[in-house]
């Protein structure tokens, strides 16, 4: 699979090579509505992970292709998806209460 391919132009290009309608292969991946397809397709559609690795395998993508394909699936930046995790910024400390409880009693 190319770098430069979008997973929408690979799924129907496979679909069409196994000679699958579309029907047929939401239905072999377990999606609820060829609708769901047909945009996915288009490009007007990003699937889950789940959904896009159920297509890929339906098409017969192998074990190793799958995280590249799901990531390609749900739009984002295969650098950015296989980068490590940035850490996340501590949280500032909460601003004292001033809450009716914590104010001192008369």
């Amino acid at each position: 699979m190319g770098q430069t391919m979008i997973f929408n132009q690979w799924l129907k290009q496979r679909r069409k090579a196994l000679g699958l309608t579309q029907k047929e292969l939401a239905q072999q991946a377990g999606c609820a509505r060829e609708v769901t397809l047909r945009k996915i397709e288009a490009g007007d559609f990003h699937p889950s992970a789940p959904l896009a690795a159920s297509l890929a395998r339906a098409v017969g993508a192998t074990d190793v292709d799958l995280p590249s394909l799901v990531t390609l699936a749900r739009g984002l930046d295969t650098d950015l998806a296989s980068a490590a995790p940035a850490r996340a910024e501590p949280s500032p400390q909460p601003a004292a209460s001033t809450h009716a409880a914590a104010w001192p009693r008369p």
